[in-house]
């Protein structure tokens, strides 16, 4: 199984490209188009790394931050920002929140493919945890 990415983007054209690239290199993509969605796709899909905006309506990003953050099951994973906030006192607010990496739009498409590629590896015998049980095998 693929590793899994959930797209909290409210652009459908910025979220088909994260999509399209990511699908490209081996990552199954689930979208959500607000944060109120976001973190209900956060308990359904279950991922493997999220990629969050933060100005979305219904709720934001830094909403959806404090869910992740408050939650014993979400907490641990990993989060790339991807915004258009990028003034100092909010990319440490996204650190403050537990963000892994605070990317700023317009955002450089190979930087998200490593980032991705580092927080959830895409591993030719499936997913990262059957990797690892067959290594010890």
């Amino acid at each position: 199984m693929p590793p899994r990415v959930l797209l909290i983007e409210d652009d459908a054209d910025v979220q088909s490209l994260y999509a399209a690239v990511l699908g490209v290199h081996g990552y199954e993509t689930t979208w959500a188009k607000d944060g109120q969605e976001g973190i209900d796709c956060l308990h359904e899909a279950k991922p493997d790394l999220v990629v969050l905006d933060m100005c979305m309506p219904r709720k934001s990003g830094w909403e959806v931050l404090g869910v992740m953050s408050a939650s014993e099951e979400l907490r641990d994973i990993p989060v790339v920002v991807i915004t258009a906030l990028g003034n100092p006192a909010n990319v440490s607010r996204g650190w403050a929140l537990g963000v892994t990496a605070y990317l700023t739009k317009p955002v450089c498409i190979d930087e998200l493919v490593l980032l991705a590629s580092r927080l959830a590896p895409v591993h030719p015998s499936g997913s990262p945890a059957l990797q690892e049980v067959s290594a010890h095998a």
